[in-house]
């Protein structure tokens, strides 16, 4: 079990701390992303299908984020480029064969979010932080 002892926020304060982390994803007017997918990738531990930004929105978008979150000290960047992907298996050891068939499909997301993701025995598990809806 998970505890731990805070002090309450006094409600003032607690307004002036949602208005304040409701800039981190402060995207108004932005255009909602078009990604498609381009193909299968296999690694070490997963295997995902991977994503081509149509308009470079997506990827823009994700940068920004990634700045502000780096700049309230939350995040800390990887050294490899952002790639648009979505996880569609793990596994402990490499099959030796992986399905690398990906139906073209394009995908048009009307939200971001920023995830806490957290590997456990049974897999992943995905909680959001912090959401915003996307223009469009």
């Amino acid at each position: 079990m998970r505890v731990f002892v805070g002090y309450p926020v006094p409600a003032a304060a607690g307004n002036a701390l949602a208005e304040w982390a409701a800039g981190a994803l402060a995207i108004e007017g932005v255009p909602r992303p078009r990604f498609v997918t381009r193909g299968f990738r296999a690694t070490r531990g997963v295997g995902m299908v991977v994503l081509h930004d149509e308009t470079d929105v997506g990827t823009t978008l994700a940068g920004r984020v990634q700045e502000r979150l780096e700049a309230l000290s939350l995040y800390m960047r990887e050294r490899r480029p952002w790639l648009p992907h979505v996880t569609v298996t793990r596994w402990k050891e490499h099959p030796t064969r992986v399905r690398t068939y990906v139906p073209v499909m394009e995908i048009v997301p009307s939200e971001i979010a920023v995830y806490l993701s957290v590997l456990r025995v049974g897999g992943a598990q995905y909680d959001v932080l912090e959401s915003a809806a996307l223009g469009g």
